[in-house]
């Protein structure tokens, strides 16, 4: 996984002027700051609306947050980890970050594989940013897209629509989203961001492509 040297300062750079972003708050009330961001976040989530979920929100190593959500579209739980905002008390915009080839683990575990967490320093970068990091588990070989057909061994596919339809008025609700979104994605993700953005049009304000190949015909469309 060489590729990840060299590409994450870049990516995390261009990914950071969202902190500088505003949007809409999509909270009302600020949470108590005497609970663990966890037990706020799993209290604040609401069902996207074709009733997808956030079923557990637990702290992780560090400032890492593991959640589990529960796709209706695959029908499934997915594994996402949370870098939220400095100050989770305040909207803050959101950027997805998704993985190569293997989905960021091997095992479903993420501190198994490689991904942005293990082979970056989006930790320590985002430290101090105002900026709620997103990071879905899996999908690998999937170039996040909705397959036709489910596959005998690798199951539903439907990654579009978790990550456009789903996984984000999860995260808004439970972790206050400011209504500004970005995504990147680097390898098998770098084209796949490209098809996220055309898929749900206004969706995100950034999309970060790194180390992959880009359909022209999807470079050509301009309705993201």
């Amino acid at each position: 996984m060489e590729l990840w040297c060299g590409l994450h300062s870049a990516a995390l750079c261009t990914a950071a002027v969202l902190a500088c972003s505003s949007g809409i708050a999509l909270a009302d009330s600020a949470p108590d700051p005497d609970t663990p961001i966890p037990v706020r976040a799993l209290a604040a989530a609401r069902p996207a609306p074709n009733g997808a979920r956030l079923l557990t929100a637990a702290q992780g190593p560090g400032r890492v947050l593991d959640l589990t959500v529960y796709s209706e579209a695959m029908g499934r739980t997915l594994p996402v980890e949370v870098l939220p905002a400095v100050d989770d008390s305040q909207p803050a915009p959101i950027l997805y970050l998704l993985n190569g080839v293997d989905g960021g683990t091997d095992t479903g575990i993420w501190s198994d594989g490689n991904n942005w967490l293990t082979k970056t320093d989006a930790e320590r970068f985002f430290a101090d940013k105002q900026v709620t990091v997103v990071m879905p588990v899996g999908g690998g070989g999937t170039f996040f897209a909705d397959w036709r057909v489910d596959d005998p061994v690798m199951g539903r596919q439907r990654w579009t629509t978790f990550l456009t339809a789903e996984l984000p008025s999860i995260i808004d609700s439970a972790f206050r989203g400011a209504g500004a979104n970005a995504v990147a994605g680097l390898s098998m993700a770098s084209s796949a961001v490209f098809r996220l953005a055309i898929a749900a049009p206004g969706l995100y304000r950034a999309v970060g492509s790194y180390s992959g190949w880009c359909a022209p015909a999807t470079c050509r469309d301009k309705r993201w």
